[in-house]
C-alpha cells in the first residue's frame, strides 16, 4: 500500500515529468481537453495505479497545458494520463476516451509489458 502524495497545483512548463529536489512536476498539453487525470503507479507491470490525481481546471490548468506537482513522489515513478474531451470525430477530428490510459509524449521509459493492441483499439478501459 502506498502513501496518498500531497500536491500542489505545478508548473506548465517543462512538459513531461520534471524530477526536483521535493517532488516532481508533471506537464501535459491538450488545447481541447475538458478533464485530466494523472495516474501513478507501482512499478511498470502494476495493473491499477496506487493513485488517481484528479486535475482541478482552476488551479491545474495554464493555457494549453494541465499540470501538477507530487511533492516527495521518487524519481523513476511509473505514470500515465486520462484525458477527456469531446469525441466529435466526424465534425472536428476530435476523438477523446476518458477511460484510455494515454502515454505521456515526454516520458522517458515507456512499457508494453500490460499493453495489448486490442484494448487499444476498442473504445473504453485499457489497462484490464
Amino acid at each position: 500500500m502506498h502513501k496518498k502524495y500531497t500536491l500542489r497545483s505545478g508548473s506548465p512548463y517543462p512538459h513531461g515529468a520534471q524530477v526536483g529536489d521535493d517532488g516532481v512536476n508533471f506537464s501535459i498539453s491538450s488545447r481541447h481537453a475538458t478533464q485530466v487525470e494523472l495516474l501513478l503507479f507501482a512499478h511498470h507491470d502494476s495493473p491499477q495505479p496506487f493513485q488517481a490525481i484528479l486535475l482541478d481546471k482552476s488551479k491545474n490548468h495554464t493555457f494549453f497545458s494541465w499540470h501538477v506537482f507530487v511533492e516527495n513522489l521518487p524519481a523513476g515513478t511509473w505514470y500515465g494520463w486520462r484525458i477527456d474531451g469531446p469525441s466529435l470525430t466526424r465534425e472536428s477530428g476530435l476523438r477523446f476516451d476518458k477511460e484510455k490510459l494515454l502515454v505521456d509524449p515526454w516520458a522517458r521509459a515507456v512499457s508494453n509489458d500490460l499493453w495489448r493492441r486490442a484494448a487499444a483499439c476498442l473504445p473504453g478501459d485499457n489497462t484490464s
